[in-house]
C-alpha cells in the first residue's frame, strides 16, 4: 500500500509548517525531543478536553503552548 505521508512544507522564515493548506506553528528547534513530545501530548489532550469540562491543569497546559515570547522572537533578540 503506498504511503500517503508527505513532507510538510516549511515557510521561508521557518516559523510555520503548511499541512493541507493550513499553517501550523513550528516547534522550537532547540527543544529536546523528549520535552517536545511531552508538550505535544499535553497540548493535544488539552485540545480534546476543551470541548468539555477541562481541569485547570489541562487548561494551563493549553495556554502554556501560546503564552510568552515565541521561540523565534527569543532567538532573534539573542542575535541582535
Amino acid at each position: 500500500m503506498p504511503s500517503r505521508a508527505r513532507a510538510a512544507l516549511i515557510t521561508p522564515d521557518g516559523r510555520y509548517l503548511v499541512v493541507r493548506g493550513r499553517l501550523w506553528r513550528a516547534s522550537d528547534p532547540n527543544l529536546p525531543a523528549s520535552d517536545r513530545e511531552r508538550f505535544v501530548v499535553l497540548s493535544m489532550d488539552a485540545r480534546r478536553q476543551l470541548r468539555g469540562e477541562a481541569s485547570a491543569e489541562v487548561r494551563a497546559a493549553a495556554t502554556a503552548n501560546t503564552s510568552g515570547a515565541e521561540w523565534f522572537d527569543r532567538i532573534g533578540a539573542a542575535r541582535k
